[in-house]
């Protein structure tokens, strides 16, 4: 009896190799090469692998972006951010729609001095800084990395 491939390795392999499509479109990919999975499979080897959902053009794919070198400020990610504002306490970094779990993971990757943590929605991230009175030089970097103002 032949051993079935892991589905997360092969979810792998076909991310990084430029495969895009969405969790339905990964799970026929997987099917076509005989491995049987549901979709909730398919949805926790992405969470497993650290792929974050992206859009482009009006389509939906999944992408990996473990590394620095994968996950880096573009033109692309750099549209993707529409505004930065924050109180004493938080900055609220606003997104199109979709977006904001790869900028959030880019702000991660980037690992940034004044930042605590990060959550993201769908177009919203929420991120606290390390100290409140380092508010300042929070913004100034989010916006030098995402808006190019200084």
């Amino acid at each position: 009896m032949k051993a079935q491939k892991n589905p997360t390795e092969v979810i792998r392999e076909l991310l990084v190799n430029n495969f895009r499509g969405n969790q339905d479109q990964i799970r026929q990919k997987l099917e076509q090469k005989g491995i049987h999975v549901c979709q909730s499979t398919v949805s926790r080897a992405l969470k497993k692998l650290g792929a974050v959902k992206y859009s482009s053009q009006g389509q939906w794919f999944y992408r990996l972006t473990n590394t620095e070198d994968d996950v880096g400020t573009n033109e692309a990610t750099n549209r993707m951010v529409l505004n930065i504002s924050h109180n004493d306490q938080m900055v609220v970094l606003k997104t199109t729609p979709g977006s904001a779990p790869l900028v959030a993971r880019v702000i991660d990757v980037k690992n940034l001095k004044h930042i605590l943590g990060t959550i993201a929605g769908d177009d919203t991230i929420f991120i606290a800084p390390t100290q409140s009175k380092k508010m300042t030089a929070l913004v100034k970097d989010l916006k030098t990395l995402f808006l190019g103002a200084i």
